[in-house]
């Protein structure tokens, strides 16, 4: 069962300006129709793939660390990230491709198929997907491509709707596993007059945990 994180972004500007930047303006979104974090970032369609365990694995050692409170991290470790280290150089992804490569390849000759697999296609195939996202987008999957550029592996699963009233200086919304940081720090980018504070929690009995975030160089302060 997915855990999800309760999110609270402030902010003081017109509020109708931002409310309309987060609405869901893709088909192919899986997000309430009030806030997408493709309509912050979108994703290339192309990216999504069937995530075997090499695929996995990879997008995984390509996603970087996320900065969050050591319970959110402790649950991002074990759910997100299952075990395994994130942020490993070139050269070791390069290294770890071709590994993946004997191995898909020794799954499919001795029959074993990956439950994830769709039909007709072999884990080696799926891989070379992989591997082509990777040469061209520099991420092999929708995974960490997410991570990456939204920080969290999903789009917004919910949203408390009358928090998005156009009066509004605080949206309520949720995410799985890990509050969208990389995503808001995008938002923080994109109106660098605007200042962005998120507070979050795992559990409604929990303390906030507060994030504020300011635009990046040339408009940093």
């Amino acid at each position: 069962m997915t855990q999800t994180i309760l999110n609270h972004l402030r902010f003081r500007t017109n509020s109708k300006t931002i409310l309309n930047h987060f609405r869901s303006t893709r088909e192919s979104d899986h997000s309430p129709a009030l806030f997408s974090l493709n309509s912050i970032k979108p994703m290339p369609e192309g990216l999504f793939l069937p995530l075997i365990e090499p695929v996995r694995l990879l997008s995984i050692m390509n996603s970087p660390l996320p900065n969050l409170d050591e319970e959110t991290m402790a649950l991002a470790e074990s759910n997100v990230f299952y075990g395994v280290k994130c942020g490993h150089s070139e050269s070791a992804i390069r290294e770890a491709i071709k590994t993946a490569r004997i191995a898909a390849t020794e799954a499919d000759n001795m029959g074993i198929r990956d439950p994830l697999l769709p039909e007709g296609e072999s884990a080696a195939d799926i891989l070379e997907k992989a591997v082509a996202n990777y040469q061209k987008e520099k991420c092999f999957s929708h995974y960490d491509w997410r991570l990456k550029s939204w920080g969290t592996v999903e789009d917004i699963i919910a949203v408390d709707e009358d928090s998005f009233a156009t009066d509004s200086l605080r949206v309520t919304f949720e995410t799985a596993w890990t509050p969208p940081v990389a995503a808001l720090q995008i938002l923080a980018n994109t109106f660098p007059s605007v200042r962005f504070e998120l507070e979050y929690h795992i559990n409604a009995d929990d303390p906030l945990i507060t994030i504020e975030f300011f635009p990046f160089p040339p408009f940093g302060y």
